[in-house]
């Protein structure tokens, strides 16, 4: 190689060299933890504590939202029928009709006096057993597509991030969540069973009044009784003790392990017969 050649060549390694410093990133790859810690760390401890009263507080009114759902749809219904309106379940042939009365000429929604039970208008109302199962349904649905990434959010925010206060929080949720819709469904069959059994009309906007009652109170309840005696705090403890018992159980394991193999290379190295009192 000439002088010139390794003059150029060194020149293009410099220019090389500065062309990647000139365009390199430096890419961290971070866990949601870290992130979060990270700017636990930034922002301060009481800026982040502002934010999870903030996150808690959003969580606390989030669980209303089913509630004031229900009760813009039980507000039409009393609109159309009118808060006298009433409704009578009739068996014709096998068949179970809803009679609607009241507003008559002046309805929107239900213009009909007939129904079919299972009818989709008188479904969507919530006026049946089915149309207000239905909504209970949805009601907890849209309570746990909100309480999910609440709940992830409230986990990473603490000051112990663990998996254990996410699936903790989230069972208690549903578990509670299930109860209260358990409660409304069996109340409104009760009110619903005995009118149908006394050939009585009732009123239209009643059943899914209780319904919506009876399932804040039973909220409430619940929400009470857990506060009271800690029942998400110990569920959330006795997840968080399962990853030590495990590595215990692991210990334990692998303790029985090395002795089963210690005992059978003494008796390989005595010459007695191996597994001898073990397998035979």
């Amino acid at each position: 190689m000439t002088r010139e050649e390794f003059i150029r060549q060194k020149t293009l390694e410099a220019q090389l060299r500065g062309k990647f410093k000139e365009n390199a990133h430096l890419l961290e790859f971070l866990s949601a933890e870290q992130v979060f810690k990270i700017w636990k760390e930034k922002v301060g401890p009481t800026s982040a504590e502002k934010a999870l009263t903030g996150v808690k507080d959003f969580e606390a009114a989030s669980n209303y939202v089913p509630v004031i759902l229900d009760s813009v749809l039980l507000g039409k219904i009393a609109s159309d029928l009118g808060i006298s309106g009433r409704i009578q379940s009739k068996f014709v042939q096998g068949k179970q009709y809803i009679i609607v009365k009241g507003n008559a000429g002046n309805r929107s929604l239900l213009k009909g006096t007939r129904y079919l039970a299972n009818n989709l208008k008188i479904v969507n109302l919530a006026i049946t057993q089915k149309g207000i199962n239905n909504s209970l349904i949805s009601g907890a649905r849209l309570t746990l597509i909100i309480a999910i990434p609440i709940n992830a959010l409230k986990a990473c925010l603490e000051d112990e991030a663990k998996l254990a206060h996410f699936i903790g929080e989230t069972a208690s949720d549903v578990v509670k969540l299930g109860i209260a819709s358990m409660i409304s469904s069996i109340t409104v069959w009760i009110l619903y069973s005995n009118a149908i059994a006394a050939g009585a009309s009732i009123v239209a906007t009643g059943p899914f009044a209780v319904a919506i009652l009876a399932g804040v109170l039973a909220g409430l309840g619940l929400n009470y009784l857990d506060e009271t005696f800690h029942i998400t705090d110990k569920l959330i403890n006795a997840l968080a003790e399962i990853p030590t018992k495990l590595k215990e159980v692991d210990r334990k394991a692998i303790r029985f392990v090395n002795k089963f193999n210690e005992h059978l290379d003494w008796q390989y190295e005595t010459g007695q017969d191996v597994g001898r009192g073990l397998f035979y």
